[in-house]
């Protein structure tokens, strides 16, 4: 009851929270100088939508870098707002699943809209997070559940940071969250929900085999394997499909087609998202601890939690109960792969690299705390029994 009642205060205060906030989502329209937040670019797209006027104000947009590399040779201009579709149509250079969501609210209910939205996702980021910790916290998940909450909302800058934007990094991992809680009862519909995920972020194509391995408990792996890859099929092959149709290639999103305007033409499209192991040596120290987008500057409370996972599975595994943790093994191995995978990504600093990786810290941050009380559980039955 407590529980239900601290969550239900938790929703409400986010909302009036992001109610509160100005919503500054606009661009000022003056090429190139607007606003460099991908969730600026994304609002104007998604209003450009709601007026049915996305093909002609692009297409205004087109002629202003066609005019601006004529007047100003040898500078390659890059619309960080449009990009160009398989048969020459402009649409949103961000994913059009989550931009396609945001249409009917702005719609209905302009800002307001975009707001309930950004709070409907914030708190689901915020919340679900204990759906996955109830069948293992007992008697204690309201402690539990109040220790996750402000690991999250005072361990990151989650809430201060994503409270006014719409994210579609948001919106993914809410959906995998989801998808995790699922995964144990209802693998069909976990699946369908993961697959959709990709229309967020390619990548997320990663975690379609940990995620089962992790959440769906050992001895229903077999049972629960073809429902799982089948909801997979249903919600990512037209995730696939619509990539294909719109940009031309299957695993081709918006980025890989923006134009480059050069010269008074388009002279090429975009290099393409890579990944570098050299980068992962040289920046290795800046993206964990120095820089503005260090991930300790914005995740402490994961990395305080790695190496107390990293605890608990070898005590488990090398001391007197000589059982590996084998879902925690693929949930710590998994993340600080998929993390290093981001972290020696070319564009980090420029593309706000800390939100690629949200989805890892929050599973990270709820299994540490998870294991920290067991840990000061059995130190204080320990210290009783010495008495």
């Amino acid at each position: 009851m407590i529980a239900t009642y601290a969550v239900t205060v938790l929703i409400f205060w986010t909302a009036l929270q992001v109610l509160s906030f100005p919503l500054i989502v606009y661009l000022d329209g003056d090429l190139p100088e607007y606003p460099a937040h991908p969730s600026y670019r994304m609002m104007q797209y998604i209003i450009d939508l709601s007026e049915s006027n996305a093909q002609e104000r692009i297409g205004s947009f087109h002629q202003k870098f066609l005019s601006l590399s004529q007047e100003n040779p040898n500078i390659a201009y890059t619309p960080d707002y449009y990009t160009i579709g398989r048969t020459g149509e402009y649409l949103p250079k961000h994913p059009l699943l989550a931009t396609w969501i945001a249409v009917p609210f702005y719609q209905v209910m302009g800002d307001a809209g975009i707001r309930l939205l950004i709070a409907g996702l914030l708190a689901g980021l915020i919340i679900f997070p204990l759906f996955l910790i109830h069948s293992r916290a007992g008697d204690l998940f309201v402690f539990n559940s109040l220790a996750v909450l402000v690991s999250i909302m005072l361990g990151t800058k989650l809430v201060q940071t994503f409270a006014t934007q719409y994210s579609y990094d948001v919106l993914g991992t809410v959906m995998l969250l989801l998808g995790c809680y699922l995964m144990c009862k209802h693998p069909l519909f976990a699946g369908i929900l993961i697959g959709l995920s990709l229309s967020c972020r390619i990548t997320n194509v990663f975690w379609f085999v940990p995620l089962f391995l992790i959440f769906k408990p050992m001895q229903h792996w077999k049972s629960g394997f073809q429902p799982y890859w089948i909801g997979l099929c249903i919600g990512g092959l037209p995730v696939l499909a619509m990539n294909g149709w719109f940009y031309g290639h299957p695993v081709t999103a918006g980025y890989q087609n923006a134009p480059v305007y050069l010269n008074g033409q388009i002279t090429d499209t975009m290099e393409s998202i890579s990944f570098s192991y050299r980068t992962l040596l040289e920046q290795f120290s800046d993206r964990l601890f120095k820089s503005p987008q260090s991930l300790w500057s914005f995740y402490p409370a994961m990395l305080l939690a790695i190496p107390l996972l990293s605890y608990e599975l070898l005590r488990r595994g090398c001391g007197g109960q000589r059982k590996l943790d084998v879902p925690l093994l693929l949930l710590l191995s998994s993340s600080i792969l998929f993390i290093a995978l981001f972290i020696s990504f070319s564009y980090w600093q420029l593309s706000g690299g800390t939100r690629f990786v949200m989805f890892p810290a929050v599973l990270l941050i709820t299994t540490g705390v998870l294991v920290l009380i067991r840990l000061l559980q059995r130190l204080q039955l320990s210290q009783k029994r010495t008495k």
